[in-house]
């Protein structure tokens, strides 16, 4: 061995200096690489470029998981397709009316429940408008994608068919005399699969990501639940419906996020769409009775009054120019004027089963029918009698029904 080498034990010396010798100095520290922000080219710190590589990582995965997404744009070119065929068969694209939403389907408990369920359906598919249509093709598309490839294509078939049809449902057990259209109930739907997921699977999201979906999930929810709530016209059960029903079956089908767990994708959306059928069924089948059709009721009153009332006043100026004598009058009411205004006043009171919003319309329809036709009867009594008295009964009576017959037409 030459001087110029040293011995193991010179080594060994060297490391374990005596107590007090002069320490060995320890090698420089090797600096963090610090990458530059692609965007902005400010520089990025470790911990930050390790979460985003994390966030990278967990959506390959998911592309893994689920390679095509399909459902998606499926559910919005449909919705788009037949929003457009409704635009293009005279269906106004800002404001439809009630009678052609019903038309092409729309929900609506007295025609839902008497032979036409495939309304619970179809209804989720038609919007009141381009703006309602664009808001929620918004929302699915935004929700959608990432959902898809967590639960897989039919898996997120079985939610959004699912929830739309409990949003459906639940509209007409809460309110069935509202007609309601719309695919806000299956986003619901989705909206609480999603929140049940990361809950159940916390473990298999980056922290980063998981933060951020938490906050932006729970404010979508709230806030739309908020506005619903808020703002008339919003069927908010139908919402509440969906959100339910999503949060269920986000519950049944959520698991680990690996190549392992997706081979039981299958089982699990066997038993969810199993208990989703079962469950939707029997709320469909013990429906409660539904109220009557109030449309086409009011479409007969409509229609009926103001033919009745112009009939009734041309016969009045022919009398008041002597053309006519009183007992023609007389007749002319009797048999041609209160037969068939009587029918149709006591067809309204029978109706049965009228929802709490619409029984004071109802009830002010009775009394402008009744005081009507409480007045032509006080007008055939003082005609055939002579009696000035009852005649000016009639003319009181007559004004009461015109009073009311104005507070209903604004209705």
């Amino acid at each position: 061995m030459s001087d110029s080498e040293q011995s193991p034990s010179d080594q060994l010396d060297q490391l374990f200096a005596a107590p007090g010798a002069a320490p060995v100095p320890p090698a420089p520290a090797t600096p963090p690489i610090v990458l530059p922000d692609p965007q902005t080219g400010a520089p990025v710190p470790p911990a930050q470029q390790a979460a985003k590589q994390r966030i990278v990582r967990f959506q390959d995965l998911l592309e893994k998981l689920t390679p095509v997404v399909w459902v998606t744009p499926t559910l919005l070119v449909v919705n788009v397709a037949y929003f457009i065929v409704m635009v293009s068969q005279g269906v106004d694209f800002l404001q439809p009316e009630v009678p052609q939403l019903l038309e092409w389907g729309a929900n609506y408990a007295p025609l839902t429940w008497n032979g036409q369920p495939w309304r619970l359906l179809s209804s989720f598919f038609i919007h009141f408008g381009i703006l309602h249509l664009a808001v929620n093709m918004w929302s699915l598309w935004s929700v959608g994608r990432m959902l898809e490839r967590m639960v897989g294509n039919i898996g997120y078939l079985i939610i959004y068919f699912a929830s739309g049809i409990a949003g459906s449902v639940a509209s007409l057990w809460w309110n069935g005399d509202v007609v309601s259209a719309g695919a806000s109930g299956a986003i619901f739907g989705l909206l609480g699969a999603f929140a049940t997921f990361i809950w159940n699977r916390a473990d298999s999201f980056p922290p980063a990501a998981l933060s951020q979906l938490r906050s932006s999930l729970a404010k979508c929810i709230g806030i739309n639940l908020l506005f619903g709530a808020a703002i008339q016209g919003i069927d908010q059960a139908a919402h509440i419906g969906g959100l339910v029903c999503g949060l269920a079956c986000g519950w049944l089908l959520s698991q680990p996020l690996d190549q392992f767990n997706v081979q039981r994708r299958f089982k699990k959306n066997l038993v969810t769409a199993a208990i989703a059928l079962l469950t939707l069924g029997t709320m469909i089948l013990q429906h409660p009775p539904p109220p009557p059709d109030l449309f086409m009721e009011l479409a007969i009153y409509d229609q009926l009054v103001p033919q009745t009332i112009n009939k009734f006043n041309e016969a009045a100026g022919k009398f008041n120019e002597r053309k006519m004598t009183s007992q023609q009058m007389v007749e002319l009411v009797r048999k041609e004027i209160l037969p068939p205004w009587i029918q149709v006043r006591e067809h309204i009171d029978k109706l049965a089963n009228i929802p709490s919003g619409r029984r004071e319309l109802i009830h002010q329809v009775r009394s402008q029918l009744l005081t009507r036709e409480e007045a032509w009867k006080l007008m055939i009594d003082g005609l055939e009698h002579d009696d000035k008295q009852k005649f000016d009964e009639y003319k009181v009576k007559w004004k009461q029904a015109e009073h009311l017959r104005e507070q209903l037409e604004p209705k």
